[in-house]
C-alpha cells in the first residue's frame, strides 16, 4: 500500500499536480469465495468504516478480483 501511494505522489509531481495522497484503513481479513461462476471478495474490517472508505475498498476489491479471479464470469465485493 505504501509503495502504491508513493508512486501516485511521485507521478503527480512529475505531471505538475499537487502532491496529495490518501491512506485508507487496511482491512484485517479478506478472502475470495467462489460459487458457480461468481467470485466474491469478502472483507471483514476490525472497526466500522466510513462510507467513503467502504467505497474505496470495494473499488480496489473489484480490481483485485479482475486479476485474482479473471476466469470468473462475475465479481462481487462484500464488506461484512
Amino acid at each position: 500500500m505504501r509503495i502504491r501511494v508513493l508512486v501516485v505522489v511521485i507521478f503527480g509531481l512529475l505531471l505538475g499536480e499537487p502532491a496529495t495522497a490518501q491512506i485508507l484503513p487496511i482491512p484485517p481479513d479478506w478472502q475470495i469465495e467462489r460459487a458457480d461462476d461468481t467470485a466474491t471478495l469478502v472483507v471483514t474490517p476490525l472497526e466500522k468504516l466510513r462510507q467513503k472508505d467502504r467505497s474505496a475498498i470495494a473499488a480496489e476489491g473489484r480490481r483485485l478480483l479482475r486479476f485474482a479471479a479473471a476466469d470468473a464470469g462475475s465479481h462481487e465485493v462484500r464488506i461484512d
